[in-house]
């Protein structure tokens, strides 16, 4: 319970309460009402008068409901309110928890441990449907996966001479994802989508992200079950990129303007967002504090409402680091888990994991880990956050590592090779299961760069073997992992096939 009652009457006394209400020192009291009756001093639903001794008294209407679950206020015409502190999105009947609480446990507030779904909720029927229906921490309890037979689906445009994507996510129907596509048509010659596919990868609408004529890089998608996100960089302002959002409806309909969300005199770059089931999250590395004499970038953050507005301002998250980038971030059963490289000679790129709570205070760090690092990712597990990367020397090292923390960032699993035994690895994507890790990953073992995935424990043991997900003779690179309401897992890759980079999609089915 959060009382909003004094302020308010306070507010409302100003012209009205008689000479027993305290009022600022110096300040001219009004003159007490003289009355006979208590129908004489009048009142509202928030202060009730009475005649007292001549005068009029007023007492404040207590709106205490003794729910810790709410916020207590009081109209002047209504009387008391009672606003519940969170919400059900899904019109399910469960509310998500309070930022950094678990779903369902003492003063979370709410037990939903998915409220985009309806679907996801406690002592629902657990289904081959990407959600943990049930609520006990695991996606699809069971279930296997095996490639698609169907041949893979170009999702860039026909005109595009050559293109690349950002995020991909799963919705009710289908699939989102962002691209930037190379089109010699345009001022700029890139623009950048998001576009929606079915379970199939056939298009279901295409819109514009970027303004017309201005260089925009791809982005990150988030989803909070009523609206997507997707933010990115671009250089509209001229004095270099800087980070902005746009939020769509499921069927791709942009809703307002982009909003800018750094205002930098140096480049805001490599941004990462999720939605930690209250609000979104996104971090970036930022370069703003070598105006006063810090070498190298450092991470901000930035937590947005679901309708679309700034809580706060930017967040310095790594006060005590330099030369830090590439974050990605995961939401945990109480914390945000952050993981990023930093340049520590002579290790060059190494490795931190950091933890958060909501607001984005730090929690605790982990020393830096690992040597030559290229694109960590973090996931959310039941044993807490695993984290994965690769190596990059004079090339692509052949080996993709993982290792797994606990919210106070205390090492669960040391770092353990997950996949290796190709002379070149290039790429990886992994999503949570719960109690287990789905990995997609490029190499070479079959002569060229194909994907291949393979599933792990939550301490990043395998289970069963690793399979092919692609098998032709041109590189295919990059993928990402969503899943879809069907269970289906998406696969978006680029891939040479057609001469050029484009992107393609393909799925891992749910049995």
């Amino acid at each position: 319970m959060r009382s909003l009652v004094a302020p308010l009457l306070a507010w409302l006394c100003v012209p009205a309460c008689g000479s027993r209400s305290p009022l600022d020192p110096g300040t001219e009291q009004p003159p007490p009402i003289e009355c006979e009756l208590d129908t004489e001093c009048g009142g509202d639903a928030c202060s009730k008068g009475r005649c007292q001794d001549g005068f009029c008294e007023f007492t404040p209407v207590a709106c205490d409901d003794r729910d810790s679950c709410t916020e207590d206020a009081c109209n002047p015409s209504s009387g008391c309110v009672h606003r519940p502190l969170t919400v059900d999105n899904d019109g399910d009947g469960h509310a998500a928890p309070l930022p950094g609480y678990a779903p369902g446990e003492p003063g979370a507030c709410g037990d939903d441990c998915d409220d985009t779904a309806a679907a996801a909720r406690p002592g629902g029927t657990e289904l081959c449907d990407g959600r943990d229906n049930d609520c006990n921490g695991v996606v699809d309890d069971g279930a296997v996966y095996r490639s698609s037979k169907t041949a893979p689906v170009r999702v860039s445009s026909a005109n595009a001479e050559r293109a690349g994507h950002g995020g991909l996510i799963g919705l009710e129907s289908g699939f989102a994802l962002t691209l930037r596509e190379r089109n010699p048509n345009v001022a700029t010659e890139w623009e950048t989508f998001l576009k929606g596919i079915d379970e199939d990868g056939a298009l279901r609408f295409d819109s514009r992200v970027s303004m017309p004529n201005v260089p925009i890089d791809f982005g990150p998608l988030a989803w909070s079950g009523r609206e997507l996100v997707t933010v990115w960089e671009d250089d509209r302002t001229s004095g270099g990129y800087e980070i902005w959002f746009a939020r769509f409806t499921p069927d791709g309909a942009k809703l307002g303007p982009d909003v800018r969300v750094t205002d930098s005199a140096h480049f805001s770059l490599n941004p990462s967002l999720l939605y930690n089931r209250n609000e979104f999250v996104m971090v970036w590395d930022d370069r703003r504090d070598e105006l006063r004499g810090m070498e190298g970038s450092r991470l901000y953050g930035q937590r947005i409402s679901p309708e679309g507005d700034a809580i706060g301002g930017n967040v310095l998250l790594t006060p005590d680091e330099q030369g830090v980038e590439y974050p990605s971030l995961a939401i945990g059963a109480h914390r945000i888990g952050a993981v990023y490289t930093q340049f520590v000679a002579p290790a060059g790129s190494t490795l931190r994991f950091r933890s958060y709570d909501a607001e984005l205070r730090p929690i605790a760090a982990s020393e830096s880990f690992g040597s030559d690092v290229v694109d960590p990712s973090v996931d959310a597990l039941e044993t807490g956050f695993a984290v994965l990367w690769e190596n990059y020397t004079d090339g692509p090292g052949n080996v993709l590592w993982g290792a797994v923390f606990d919210e106070q960032a205390n090492t669960v699993v040391a770092p353990v090779a997950l996949a290796s035994g190709a002379s070149r690895l290039g790429s990886h994507s992994a999503i949570s299961l719960g109690d287990r890790l789905l990995v997609v990953w490029s190499d070479d073992s079959s002569g060229n760069y194909d994907l291949y995935w393979q599933t792990f424990d939550s301490r990043l043991e395998p289970i069963g073997e690793r399979a092919a997900i692609t098998a032709n003779p041109s590189e295919t690179i990059r993928p990402s992992l969503a899943v879809s309401a069907s269970g289906s897992v998406g696969v978006s890759y680029e891939d040479f096939a057609d001469g050029s980079k484009q992107v393609y999609f393909t799925r891992l089915l749910c049995e």
